[in-house]
């Protein structure tokens, strides 16, 4: 698809395949010829999002050795201009065009763009300061590694005059499909000059700015704060006639307050209050969706006047179920529109969206009752890692593949910086004193690792990230040096460590668990931050009273 700018408005539908709408026809044997085909955009400029190699076509230029696995790119250029084409041959068909553009008009992107996600992409345009010219900035979003694309391209008035043939300009889209197909979507955020307006919002704990990192857990109070800005160079009022009506998505885990401090219910309507400089007005807030809150009311921005509105609206973090690991959420912010135009509230982020995590409370854990006679864990195990010298394991042991004594990562991913010389989990001592014992169960669970400064989880994973081993011997009266291999995931998965049988003797059960060695198997993961993690085990043993 392509983004263009044009002169004249189009009034024939544009080469399909890889000429996407703008470019000449992929059969054109000279370069002239493709700009001045007749489906070819005529007095345009054009910012091309090109996702599929035409190599032995219009692409060929670039890719001529094939290029990469994924081969996308972006490009702008000039199709009525015959600067934007080239020549090459073909053996048995001939001549053929190919696109022609500078260095510094293209970039190659190595992951996919059609991939079922938004792209933010921005367009301005900023006069020089003596009005002989000016310069237009596009970005774009690339999801990837790439980042964000920065292009700037300046023209003169003489050069304005000689692409377009005008200073007032048509604005849209093309697309074009061959045998091969995708969906493009364009959805736009803004569009400057009819209305010239803009719309933030920011979340707020403890009139603190809620960020990426900052942990929301149940029952905190927060309140979103909007604000609508006005510029006075705007060509309309807005809207042109009646008032503005603004659409919140609500976030993700977060309930609206009414003003008696209860929770909004959905189809329930609330009075809020906004100021427009130094008066208030009354707005009407209602849940009209589990997650939508639709406010109605808000004046009209005259036309020629700066006015800035602000509004506050209360929330409550709803309750989560103790011991689920910590949700990353970033959340839709919402609209406002009119008759005339529609505008995003925006964050300062560069994603534009609210962003924050929820934090479960901790998983209460019942003490079992003793019963008749002594059951007791005489002592409270702990559970570290460390490398074979007794130091901590850096970022470079567990993804570069290695640690001390050992060249290359074993194939067994079980097996990785697993302790062979010292064990690091201490012992637990399991002694039942009671003369008649109907047994017991020893069992275990840990949580979510968590970064000790960030308080940010390990990454989600789905199979083995953030799996511990354990190898561990048990030695009792009835059975010695049995060896024990437990595997243990970060998910409070409640996991059986040994069992005790009925006894008929005083001391029969008492059982020595220690640590022949302790290790953790932790995947390659794309997005782990660098720093000290930390895991809470939880030991629990249950038993049956006697009687």
């Amino acid at each position: 698809m392509t983004f263009a700018l044009t002169g004249v408005k189009p009034t024939v539908i544009g080469n399909n395949g890889a000429s996407i709408g703008v470019w000449g026809s992929q059969e054109a044997s000279a370069a002239t010829g493709a700009a001045n085909d007749a489906k070819t955009l005529k007095k345009s400029f054009v910012v091309a999002f090109d996702t599929y190699p035409n190599q032995n076509e219009l692409d060929h230029s670039i890719w001529p050795g094939g290029g990469g696995p994924v081969r996308q790119y972006l490009a702008h250029g000039y199709p009525n201009q015959p600067s934007a084409y080239t020549t090459f041959g073909i053996p048995f068909i001939g001549s053929r065009v190919a696109l022609d553009f500078p260095a510094d008009a293209i970039t190659k992107v190595p992951n996919n763009l059609a991939d079922n996600a938004w792209h933010a992409f921005n367009v301005s345009w900023q006069r020089d300061a003596d009005n002989g010219g000016g310069t237009l900035t596009y970005q774009f979003s690339t999801g990837g590694n790439l980042g964000l694309i920065s292009k700037n391209i300046h023209w003169s008035n003489a050069d304005v005059t000689r692409i377009f043939g005008t200073s007032k300009l048509y604005m849209g889209f093309t697309g074009s499909t061959g045998l091969n197909t995708e969906a493009n979507v364009v959805s736009f955020r803004s569009i400057p000059g009819i209305v010239s307006a803009s719309g933030e919002v920011e979340l707020y704990k403890n009139n603190q700015v809620v960020t990426a990192n900052t942990g929301l857990q149940s029952n905190d109070r927060v309140n979103y704060q909007y604000d609508l800005h006005a510029m006075s160079d705007g060509k309309q009022s807005w809207p042109i006639s009646g008032t503005l009506t603004a659409v919140l998505s609500k976030a993700s885990g977060i309930s609206y307050l009414n003003t008696n401090g209860t929770r909004l219910t959905l189809g329930q309507t609330m009075p809020i209050t906004a100021t427009v400089g130094n008066t208030t007005v009354t707005l009407t807030a209602q849940l009209t969706a589990l997650d939508t809150l639709t406010v109605t009311g808000i004046p009209q921005f005259p036309q020629g006047r700066d006015v800035k509105l602000s509004f506050t609206i209360p929330g409550q973090v709803d309750a989560m179920e103790p011991g689920i690991p910590p949700q990353q959420v970033k959340a839709q912010t919402g609209t406002v529109y009119g008759d005339n135009a529609q505008l995003i509230f925006e964050t300062a982020t560069a994603d534009k969206l609210l962003s924050y995590q929820l934090i479960a409370p901790n998983k209460e854990v019942t003490q079992p009752e003793v019963p008749d006679g002594d059951l007791t864990l005489d002592s409270v195990p702990s559970f570290s890692f460390k490398k074979a010298d007794g130091t901590n394991l850096s970022v470079a042991d567990i993804f570069n593949q290695r640690y001390p004594g050992v060249a290359n990562l074993m194939t067994d991913r079980s097996q990785w910086l697993l302790q062979q010389n010292t064990a690091q989990l201490k012992s637990i001592i399991v002694t039942d004193a009671r003369n008649q014992s109907p047994g017991w169960n020893l069992s275990v669970e840990m949580g979510p690792f968590i970064n000790k400064v960030t308080q940010q989880p390990l990454e989600q994973h789905p199979d083995d990230a953030g799996t511990a081993m354990i190898q561990m011997i048990m030695r009792n009266n009835v059975t010695t040096n049995t060896q024990l291999s437990y595997r243990i995931r970060d998910i409070h998965q409640v996991v059986p460590v040994t069992s005790a049988p009925p006894a008929t003797k005083t001391g029969q059960n008492s059982v020595n668990i220690s640590a022949a060695a302790a290790g953790i198997a932790i995947k390659r993961l794309p997005h782990i931050m660098a720093g000290t993690y930390t895991a809470q085990l939880t030991w629990m043993l249950a038993t049956t009273p006697t009687g």
